[in-house]
């Protein structure tokens, strides 16, 4: 938990939330709003991209390494911002 002196560093703040899994961009978000962010959850690495391609700004990411198709390491090459970003690996539970 971070603490409450650190929450108005993120107020507001927009966040990209990339997982191909469904549950995957609401767990993320969950504690990414208590905190005061604002994330924005996509299932896909091509819905996220057309957002970005629009413009819109982002002050941070969170990304799903091994999304099929555009993968979280293309998004983040593709972020005209250069938001920071946290690059996960998210078992599938294949084996």
């Amino acid at each position: 938990m971070i603490k409450a002196a650190l929450r108005p560093q993120f107020d507001g703040k927009l966040l990209l939330v990339v997982d191909e899994n469904s549950t995957g961009p609401c767990i993320l978000s969950t504690p990414c709003e208590k905190q005061g962010l604002r994330p924005t959850p996509f299932q896909t690495g091509r819905k996220a991209l057309n957002r970005l391609s629009t413009g819109e700004i982002f002050d941070g990411a969170i990304l799903n390494m091994l999304i099929p198709e555009i993968d979280g390491m293309m998004l983040a090459r593709n972020d005209p911002a250069a938001s920071p970003v946290v690059i996960a690996t998210v078992p599938t539970g294949e084996t």
